[in-house]
């Protein structure tokens, strides 16, 4: 990665630790893992890409993961909000008022958290903890994602003529954009194959 740089922030007694890659004058992409996943499980090469397309990227270890301070649950539970909190320390951190969230799992779910509370300039979450409350909602999810990934299978011909018909495009961009009717084909198909 070009342009890394650690450093640990704090949020209240506690230290995070942080990576930014990128050039800090840009837009910043905070990136937010799940539940007791690392920043490493963010894939260089979609940060890469990101940088490549005129962002940083910042990721980070959550609190009681990787190399960020460990909590004793049990003495001192902690919140959603206190994990939503110490994103915006890991911005702070920076100097940055705000930044494009975005979230999987857990991570899905600060990110919305930071959007409620106007803390988030954009927000992207993927599969959101507890979003699919229902067997019905589930199933759908984990046939969409079926379906995204043998798309990413496909040969770039075939992969363009599938996505090219609106059904398979709304369907399959369904999980990955807000609003996958107004995300141009090529772009679609550039995230697919990321």
């Amino acid at each position: 990665m070009l342009n890394a740089h650690e450093r640990f922030v704090a949020s209240g007694p506690l230290r995070i630790w942080t990576e930014r890659i990128g050039d800090p004058g840009l837009p910043a992409v905070l990136m937010v893992m799940g539940s007791a996943a690392q920043s490493v499980s963010c894939p260089d090469a979609l940060v890469s890409r990101l940088v490549e397309r005129g962002v940083q990227v910042i990721r980070f270890d959550h609190r009681d993961t990787g190399r960020s301070s460990v909590v004793d649950f049990d003495a001192h539970p902690y919140t959603i909000g206190d994990m939503a909190r110490d994103c915006l320390a890991v911005l702070d951190g920076y100097g940055l008022g705000s930044a494009h969230v975005a979230g999987t799992s857990l991570g899905g779910m600060l990110a919305l958290e930071l959007a409620s509370a106007g803390q988030a300039r954009l927000v992207t979450a993927l599969a959101p903890a507890g979003f699919w409350a229902t067997a019905r909602a589930r199933n759908w999810a984990l046939r969409t994602l079926a379906m995204i990934r043998a798309t990413g299978k496909m040969s770039d011909r075939t992969r363009t003529a599938v996505m090219s018909r609106k059904p398979f495009r709304l369907a399959g961009g369904s999980l990955l954009f807000g609003h996958p009717s107004r995300v141009p084909v090529e772009a679609m198909l550039e995230d697919l194959a990321a």
